[in-house]
């Protein structure tokens, strides 16, 4: 996705709506809470076309993958990662990221992605 070519990362997704809901870990939420006690969701979801629109926006913003592991059972299968996610070369956020994927039509697409996330502000990402 360097290039950031929509139509190529649109036709990673079904077509049907995708689960897209990331988690506050506990400590960051505890730190979103001190700052803002009535703020007490602690998910968010989106969709993959805004996440598309918020990385194209001013400034250098990528996903960094590790520790991947697949699971794949021929027609269903899940991707999961360590994400850190870089604003500027910096990390503003990182956690555990989920997709779960199924084999329509012959082709691999993804119907959700899940994630925790850790405000790297508070709790920076170990080494």
């Amino acid at each position: 996705m360097h290039k950031k070519d929509s139509a190529t990362f649109h036709r990673l997704f079904h077509e049907n709506p995708v689960v897209w809901v990331g988690v506050i870990k506990n400590g960051s939420q505890r730190k979103r809470l001190e700052k803002d006690p009535g703020n007490t969701k602690n998910y968010f979801s989106d969709t993959y076309k805004n996440f598309f629109r918020y990385i194209m926006e001013q400034g250098s913003k990528k996903e960094k993958f590790e520790n991947i592991r697949i699971i794949n059972d021929d027609v269903v299968a899940s991707i999961t990662f360590n994400y850190s996610f870089l604003e500027k070369n910096t990390v503003n956020n990182w956690g555990i990221e989920y997709w779960y994927l199924i084999k329509a039509e012959g082709k691999w697409e993804i119907v959700s992605v899940i994630y925790s996330y850790e405000n790297a502000v508070y709790f920076p990402k170990p080494k």
